[in-house]
């Protein structure tokens, strides 16, 4: 008995953090051609935040350390411009900074969370996500200001460093992270919340086929929909409950998407 809960415990785990990964991934991807003023805009900082808060502060430093390797090498192959000069300066400190601000984030999200969720969890999800780009972006600034002072001051085009910093790096920038960030992290969370009650007292088989039509609701998005359509037409409560999630994550997904074909047709 313990080994099956074990096993469904571990398969939403994994599958969860696979997800969360790939969402990451494809999002750091595509806002790293969104910008507002002279930099990029992250965005992968809410699924670092909900992996964190829903798994722990580890699943938060890995997702962030996911999230670093693909600013490494948007920094690498030129997709950033600036943060191209700062690979061409020195890769190895360019590598170090990175990784180490995205780990951070996810991080201390976790440790927050943990810390608050006794007491409030919606309250935990918002210190936390309040926390990660203030991590993230505190870390940059240090190291930029530490190793890459000469960069900076090409960047700020002759004027004051601090006055730029304040202005262009913690700028517009910082504050729309800053507010996606405290918005839909706290939304998402309710949503990853409401699917694990489904994984309550479900064997191990039932556990692996939710989370194959939770994987495929948000890969497949009108295929999610048609099979929270029938799934919420049978009589059991419990496949009720999966159309409900399958129809949630696919309302998710979608919007994903919309913002994706956003930034490709209008930015």
């Amino acid at each position: 008995m313990t080994s099956q809960i074990n096993r469904k415990n571990n398969t939403f785990r994994l599958a969860g953090l696979g997800i969360l990964t790939a969402i990451v991934m494809v999002l750091q991807l595509l806002t790293t051609y969104v910008h507002f003023g002279p930099f990029s805009i992250t965005l992968a900082l809410i699924p670092i935040v909900i992996g964190a808060s829903m798994y722990g502060v580890g699943a938060g430093a890995y997702l962030g350390a996911v999230f670093s390797v693909i600013v490494i090498m948007m920094c690498a192959f030129g997709a950033d411009p600036g943060g191209a000069m700062v690979w061409n300066a020195n890769p190895f400190l360019c590598i170090v900074m990175c990784m180490l601000k995205g780990t951070a984030a996810g991080f201390v999200a976790g440790l927050l969370y943990k810390l608050i969720a006794k007491k409030n969890a919606t309250i935990a999800v918002i210190v936390a996500a309040f926390a990660s780009p203030i991590i993230n972006t505190g870390i940059f600034i240090i190291g930029m200001l530490l190793f890459f002072k000469d960069i900076l001051a090409q960047w700020s085009g002759g004027s004051d460093i601090l006055t730029y910093i304040i202005i262009g790096l913690t700028g517009v920038n910082f504050l729309v992270e800053l507010g996606v960030n405290m918005v839909l992290s706290p939304v998402v969370a309710r949503i990853i919340s409401y699917i694990n009650k489904q994984f309550k007292g479900v064997s191990a088989d039932q556990a692996d086929t939710h989370v194959f039509r939770y994987a495929i609701s948000l890969i497949v998005p009108l295929v999610g929909l048609i099979l929270g359509a029938i799934l919420l037409s049978k009589d059991d409560p419990e496949e009720k409950a999966a159309g409900k999630s399958c129809i949630i994550l696919s309302l998710v997904s979608t919007a994903i998407v919309a913002f994706a074909v956003y930034v490709f047709v209008f930015l």
